[in-house]
């Protein structure tokens, strides 16, 4: 009978522990609001199961808008939470955090005002409507800061959280968000302004996921294990937004939202968290610092802050890449990665304010998300001194270098990242040259330590070739006639005779050779080229283009006159040139030379610089007989659509209003981007009634446009004809432009033929 008891309670006793085993480990969540699609990753990973996978059981706490989410963790009282970007600043005040994740990749908060203020500078002495701490109105204090102004020269007002005062005209503006109160405006018709730090060049981190160092210290693998599951939950939700939008409806809805309304919140937020161009969660350490550095210019941190964040931004080597057990044990034992660049080369890559820019920048901004470690720039005065370092070993990696004999005796190198044609850039007055040995006895300049020194030393040895320090100093040498013309990569000779030297220097020649560009890293760490090799490889085309974009494309921002609009010329460099013809006639490629500078990349149609020559030809032209018209095209309301969606969603939309001009124009006809969201339509033998039925024909297709987000996109069209008659009479473009200027007048959307 022992033997029996003994054997029951065995039983039992394995039961019971297998019970015990299976029962989730009970955590909570603090959310920063109430519920909202905001928080639908959470939703998702709740609902569909992902949490329960991992053994936990959560519990979503909405906001009840009083107790302070972050003291809230530091206590036990809840285990994890999702604040703003309050966060970095209680972290460098002392308080012991670990930044998990972060989803919204730039903060919704923006500041909505009455009609009549466009600008911050307008609201010097009004009332405002913003939180009750300088620290939660960083963002909105930068830019202020950026107008010269603090927070005394506003009538500061207590948070209401209601709509109501700002729609009774209580207060002149108010802190909301894009991705609700935005749309409750709309939907009541009330007219507003909106004023995004963004468009200044604030940008902050919402939605961050955290916990205490206490619970990552006790229980590593439970916060691996939500982390992994509500990013798990995100990706869910924005590929099934319907799903959670009814979801919320049914389970979350506390404040009463209708489906309408989270969809549109649905849609803004997926702009928000950017899931093409940044893995979901990611954290960039730059941003972060940047973020910091905000605290300390508005003197809300003293500058002797340090801004060590080795203990704040969670630690994770990412399985998604195909690192082996070699690679990752590398990153577990590398907390940092070094790197040097080169300091004056834009687009690519400079140095301003220690601080990197430009195109590698942003794939180094990329790598390291994806890596899961941060890049820690080595400041350099010159390329030469970069190479000097990295020779030295005093950066782990050197970036966009191209491989030389030289340089492979202390580096290992990826596999490219960039091709670059090589060009010539010489005064505008110069002529193309098709045949490079018309360059003999001509004196060159070339960035001293630049790869191809040698190699074009080899193949054109009688061109005079002057090392420079700089591609400024080049370019600017070439400009006071102290060179006949400098050698540099497409991208970035274009990117600066289209900034600083239109109408002085132009790119004369295409050279055979291509600048190839990879990251070259020490010898003594083989595991980390074979690391960025691998994650270069899961960079898309679609991020490089959209990089290649962002440096190589002017942005608009709020208030910049029409007048200054006429005045800049838009002129955006093909990135990729032309490499298929290395092979054709010379005069074939004198053809693509030229084009280079007569096309605007995002639209693919003609520039401000081939518009202006086309117009002259005409002007010319019809002085002995015949006419010409003219048809200008604005989007309406474009301003919002950047505030509203984001200048992709805007870059979008410029395409398909260029696709649809390309498919309406005949062959006689010539259309261009004359400026920002304003497209040119040439017309040669066209009276204003046939340019006219022309131009709302357009329009027509313009508002009947499906464009992606936006319900609906309106233009505002001029027309004028020119003649012997009138050619003299006024400016060309100001008849234009006041016909233009009555259509936005009378309610956009429709045609003003100029008399």
């Amino acid at each position: 009978m022992k033997c029996i008891g003994r054997y029951i309670l065995l039983l039992m006793a394995m039961f019971s522990f297998a019970f015990c085993a299976n029962i989730p480990e009970k955590v909570s969540v603090q959310l920063q609001w109430k519920h909202q699609f905001e928080f639908a990753g959470f939703y998702a990973a709740k609902e569909k199961g992902f949490y329960k996978e991992v053994g936990l059981d959560v519990d979503l706490i909405e906001f009840d808008g009083g107790s302070n989410t972050i003291d809230r963790v530091l206590s036990g009282d809840v285990t994890f939470g999702a604040t703003y970007s309050t966060l970095i600043y209680r972290y460098l005040k002392g308080d012991p955090l670990v930044l998990l994740a972060n989803f919204f990749k730039q903060s919704p908060l923006v500041l909505v005002t009455q009609k009549q203020f466009k600008l911050p500078s307008d609201l010097k002495g009004k009332k405002v409507m913003v939180s009750d701490t300088t620290v939660n109105d960083a963002k909105l204090l930068m830019m202020f800061k950026k107008f010269d102004m603090n927070e005394s020269d506003f009538i500061a007002v207590p948070p209401s959280f209601d709509l109501q005062d700002f729609i009774d005209k209580k207060v002149d503006a108010m802190t909301v968000f894009v991705t609700n109160e935005t749309y409750q405006l709309d939907k009541k018709g009330v007219a507003y302004n909106v004023l995004d730090p963004s468009a200044y060049g604030v940008r902050f981190y919402d939605l961050n996921l955290f916990t205490s160092q206490k619970e990552l210290r006790e229980h590593p693998q439970r916060v691996a294990a939500f982390r992994n599951a509500t990013i798990k939950g995100w990706k869910y939700a924005l590929k099934h937004k319907d799903e959670i939008i009814r979801l919320i409806l049914d389970k979350y809805n506390t404040q009463y939202k209708d489906y309408a309304s989270l969809k549109y919140e649905a849609d803004q937020i997926k702009n928000m968290i950017l899931p093409k161009f940044y893995p979901m969660g990611s954290i960039d350490p730059k941003r972060v610092k940047e973020i910091a550095h905000t605290f300390i210019s508005l003197g809300i941190l003293p500058p002797s802050t340090s801004l060590n964040l080795d203990k704040f931004i969670y630690n994770t080597v990412p399985d998604d890449i195909g690192l082996s057990a070699e690679e990752s044990n590398y990153l577990n034992t590398k907390n940092v990665i070094t790197y040097c660049a080169d300091p004056d080369w834009l687009p690519l890559s400079a140095i301003v304010d220690k601080r990197h820019i430009g195109m590698d920048a942003d794939y180094l901004s990329i790598i390291s998300g994806r890596i899961g470690r941060p890049f820690h720039l080595v400041l350099t005065k010159s390329w030469n001194e970069s190479l000097r370092f990295a020779r030295e070993g005093k950066c782990d990696v050197l970036t966009l270098a191209m491989v030389t004999p030289k340089r492979k005796e202390y580096l290992l190198f990826t596999n490219p990242l960039l091709n670059i044609p090589l060009v010539l850039v010489t005064g505008i007055d110069k002529g193309f040259y098709t045949n490079l040995m018309e360059l003999s006895d001509k004196k060159i300049g070339i960035v001293k330590g630049y790869a191809y020194i040698e190699l074009f030393r080899k193949i054109y040895p009688d061109i005079k070739l002057t090392e420079v320090e700089s591609v400024t100093k080049g370019m600017r040498m070439v400009a006071e006639g102290k060179l006949f013309g400098f050698i540099d990569n497409l991208t970035t000779a274009g990117y600066l005779v289209q900034k600083e030297y239109v109408g002085t220097l132009k790119i004369s020649a295409k050279f055979d050779e291509n600048l190839v560009l990879g990251y070259g890293v020490q010898k003594s760490q083989p595991q980390l080229r074979s690391i960025l090799d691998k994650t270069i490889a899961t960079i898309d085309e679609e991020t490089k283009q959209a990089i290649a974009s962002r440096w190589t494309s002017i942005k608009i921002e709020n208030g910049i006159s029409h007048a200054v609009l006429l005045k800049i010329l838009l002129v955006v460099l093909l990135v990729v040139l032309i490499i298929y013809y290395r092979y054709r006639k010379m005069s074939t490629e004198k053809n693509a030379l030229e084009a280079i500078s007569m096309i605007d990349s995002l639209t693919e149609l003609f520039n401000r610089r081939k518009i202006d020559r086309l117009i002259d030809s005409e002007v010319k032209r019809i002085r002995t007989k015949g006419c010409f018209s003219l048809i200008l095209i604005d989007i309406d309301n474009f301003k919002n659509i950047n505030d509203s969606y984001g200048h992709d969603v805007g870059d979008i939309v410029l395409k398909h209003i260029a696709q649809i001009l390309k498919s309406s124009v005949r062959k006689k006809d010539s259309a261009g981007r004359w400026g920002g969201e304003e497209f040119l339509i040439v017309c040669p033998d066209t009276s204003k009634e046939e340019a006219a039925k022309f131009a709302e024909r357009i329009r027509i297709a313009i508002e009947n446009e499906s464009f992606e987000k936006i319900l609906k996109v309106t233009a505002s069209v001029g027309v004028a004809e020119y003649n012997r008659e009138n050619i003299g009479d006024t400016s060309l473009i100001r008849r234009l432009d006041k016909a233009l200027y009555d259509s936005k007048r009378d309610g956009k959307n429709r045609v003003t033929v100029a008399l």
